[in-house]
């Protein structure tokens, strides 16, 4: 049975399960759906599983979900409705079913602590060398998309049905606003997700 608990700013669901053999964690940050911020937040959601303090590099943060037992962690962004949703999600096996025990659960809601309390940035901002990387592979995965016709197909539509309005608005914004985003002040977003 689902228990919901009321914290400071968030809901917390606990959705306890015997099916599987992992522990998935998701957290979703929801914002309004507007067409000034959607690439930045999009762009946001990448940089952050690029690393933290104590896992700068991609590689380093790699090493440790190895050493995980190949814990999966990923970032993606949808719209719903009048919403824009940033969702981390990370996948760890559960410590029941290892040979000894260790504490995954911890070291993995630790992870998450740090993706957004501590991230990969010095002095309150992010590694530029990352930024303009994260921020060119976003503009490639929106221009690979436009050559899918499923997905450009469904992009205009709700361009079309939704003109006018927020219902419009791409989930990752599109790719002008996201060559314009500067790294001054970026790691201000992070407070305001």
């Amino acid at each position: 049975m689902e228990k919901v608990y009321k914290m400071l700013g968030y809901d917390l669901h606990l959705i306890p399960t015997n099916k599987f053999k992992n522990i998935t964690i998701s957290l979703k940050l929801q914002n309004t759906l507007d067409e000034k911020t959607v690439a930045k937040r999009t762009l946001l959601s990448f940089m952050l599983t690029t690393g933290t303090e104590k896992y700068p590099s991609t590689q380093e943060l790699s090493i440790y979900l190895e050493s995980m037992y190949g814990m999966k962690l990923g970032a993606n962004v949808v719209t719903k409705g009048k919403s824009h949703i940033i969702n981390i999600n990370s996948i760890c096996i559960n410590q029941e079913y290892l040979p000894y025990k260790e504490d995954l659960i911890q070291r993995q809601i630790q992870l998450l602590n740090d993706i957004f309390f501590k991230p990969n940035a010095s002095k309150t901002v992010f590694d530029q060398t990352m930024f303009e990387r994260k921020k060119k592979e976003l503009v490639e995965r929106l221009i690979n998309n436009q050559d899918d016709k499923f997905y450009y197909s469904l992009e205009k539509m709700f361009e079309y049905m939704g003109k006018g309005t927020c219902l419009g608005i791409s989930s990752h914004g599109n790719i002008e606003d996201i060559k314009k985003l500067k790294m001054k002040n970026y790691f201000r977003i992070l407070r305001n997700v």
